[in-house]
């Protein structure tokens, strides 16, 4: 996903890409990772996304993340109109998938 440029040609003749790359080091080692993860989730999925409209794919499923759908006030499952979980606030990787998910619409 850090060049989407280099691999945006196998894009031609697909019909669907299923977009379930994403950047969440921040698990797993310390430090800031605020500017990757922008830049993977964020601006290199719209790249994708781009990509692949220009080559006429006719649809892109975009694999997001279980934080983005929060749990509804008596604690059952959400969905999609559920306001999303609190960690989208504070946690980078959630705060990146929040941030994209209307940038695909």
């Amino acid at each position: 996903m850090a060049d989407v440029a280099g691999f945006a040609d196998a894009l031609e003749d697909v019909d669907v890409v299923f977009h379930a790359a994403a950047y969440f080091r921040e698990y797993y080692a310390p430090g800031d990772h605020s500017r990757i993860i922008e830049r993977i989730n964020v601006d290199a999925t719209m790249e994708l996304a781009r990509a692949a409209h220009s080559r006429r794919v006719a649809k892109m499923v975009d694999t997001s993340s279980s934080g983005i759908i929060g749990v509804e006030l008596d604690g059952s499952p959400g969905n999609e109109q559920t306001p999303p979980s609190p960690l989208t606030e504070t946690n980078l990787y959630f705060m990146s998938k929040r941030k994209v998910e209307p940038l695909l619409r």
